[in-house]
């Protein structure tokens, strides 16, 4: 919604897989377990903080930095405009 385009989230998706599984080593969604990054990243702890099996993507801390993050990219498009609400939508005008 901030830029109106796609290439932001895949660029950033992009970036977080690569980040996570090819320098850290660790498990990101949709791979087999198997990984292979620079680092070993190996989960320890609670599945809350750790992410558990399924990889840092599911920690509180992941959740909550994402979270915050789009929040403030939302509220950024809402104050330049950029929300195109129900209500605000012009009508589409059939040439029936």
């Amino acid at each position: 919604m901030l830029t109106r385009k796609l290439w932001l989230p895949i660029g950033v998706h992009l970036g977080w897989n690569f980040a996570l599984s090819g320098i850290f080593g660790a498990t990101v969604s949709g791979s087999d377990g198997s990984v292979g990054g620079l680092l070993d990243g190996a989960p320890h702890g609670a599945a809350i903080v750790s992410g558990g099996d399924f990889g840092p993507e599911a920690s509180i801390f992941s959740v909550l930095v994402c979270g915050v993050a789009g929040f403030l990219m939302l509220r950024k498009a809402h104050r330049q405009g950029r929300f195109v609400t129900v209500s605000r939508r012009q009508p589409k005008i059939s040439n029936s």
